[in-house]
């Protein structure tokens, strides 16, 4: 075969072969770069304990309640090694509210349970826990006093977070902190608190704040509570496993005192306490360890007695035990990433050959 026979023949294929077997070449890396579209993450689970939820990317969440560690006398209960690093928050029950008349006619909020805090669970150990029990809300009396939690019970490593006192007659709930470094009280306490409200310029009551595990209550707005991210700077909590993005329940927050007012529409109105005429309090979410809270109803004192009224209250909320720790990471999810690392190995194969035969071809060109 003459030389420019060859040329004619190969020439023309010469700029799509190079294309090829570059992309050939790439094929690769081109294919095996293909990012996942997201992580599967798996929780692991403990035997006698609710499923754990995952709250954000790779941190799951098992929340321990009275339902799962009920009554005065501990629950015992093993974290797997395979787990790996656990952190716990024990979060005290709330104080009940207490609506009054007697003495005066005030409704106060029970205080918040106290928010302790746990760096590293031991594994493979039997733990014994206690989930204190929500004080119970009444009328014209003293409230109960929330349950006290426990993580650790009665061992050398006992975490212990307060309930949080009831109500009474003189305001909100008190919270008095257990130090769990002294093994003991450290003195320091939030207050509840109470405060004058005038009704329509003529009828006097008082409302009354709880106190939160994060700080006093101011008149009838109770304390603060914390958040789980908030734990990372009070405490020095894992900021990857108290990520704000899964942040849900206010724990500790103290109970409310409030007053609302009602419209009768039935012009038969009676001296005297009437029941009847209100909904319930809000009841404070589950396990959040809240004070409970108490609600003043008042009629529309144009329509008749200043007395014709109703109070409601709550029990306070049971504490927890909240345990978070890392997922598992399983796989990619979206696009399968095995099929895709083959597929750019056949290409750079086929890219290599291509490649050769564009190389030769430049030889016996240039000869």
């Amino acid at each position: 075969m003459a030389l420019s026979t060859f040329k004619r023949r190969f020439a023309p294929l010469s700029r799509p072969v190079a294309a090829a077997g570059a992309f050939g070449l790439a094929g690769a890396s081109l294919f095996a770069a293909s990012p996942a579209l997201a992580a599967e993450f798996e929780c692991e689970a403990v035997d006698g304990l609710p499923a754990p939820v995952l709250v954000a990317d790779g941190v799951c969440e098992i929340v321990i309640t009275s339902a799962d560690a009920p009554g005065e006398d501990p629950t015992t209960f093993v974290f797997p090694a395979s787990m790996g690093k656990i952190q716990a928050v024990v979060v005290g029950a709330g104080g009940g509210g207490a609506a009054v008349w007697d003495y005066d006619y005030g409704a106060y909020g029970g205080g918040g349970g106290q928010v302790a805090f746990v760096d590293e669970v031991a594994l493979d150990t039997p733990i014994d826990i206690i989930i204190g029990e929500g004080g119970e809300g009444v009328e014209d009396d003293f409230a109960e006093d929330g349950g006290s939690s426990y993580f650790a019970y009665s061992s050398a490593d006992e975490v212990r977070a307060n309930g949080g006192y009831g109500a009474d007659f003189f305001g909100g709930g008190d919270l008095y902190l257990y130090d769990n470094e002294a093994d003991g009280f450290t003195g320091d306490e939030f207050y509840g608190d109470m405060a004058e409200f005038d009704f329509e310029g003529d009828l006097y009551y008082f409302l009354g704040g709880g106190a939160g595990a994060n700080g006093d209550a101011i008149g009838a707005v109770p304390g603060p509570g914390f958040v789980l991210s908030d734990l990372v700077a009070e405490f020095g909590a894992d900021a990857d496993l108290f990520p704000a993005e899964a942040d849900s329940v206010e724990y500790g927050k103290g109970g409310e005192g409030d007053i609302e007012a009602f419209v009768i529409e039935a012009p038969v109105i009676t001296d005297g306490f009437e029941g009847g005429l209100g909904t319930a309090a809000d009841v404070p979410p589950s396990a959040s360890g809240q004070g409970g809270n108490a609600t003043w109803y008042i009629a529309d004192p144009e329509l008749g007695s200043p007395f014709f009224d109703d109070l409601e209250y709550t029990n306070g909320a049971d504490g927890a035990v909240i345990l978070r720790y890392g997922a598992a990471v399983l796989a990619a999810t979206g696009a399968d990433a095995t099929p895709a690392l083959a597929a750019g190995a056949v290409a750079a194969a086929a890219g290599a050959a291509l490649v050769g035969v564009s190389a030769r071809r430049r030889r016996m060109t240039a000869n």
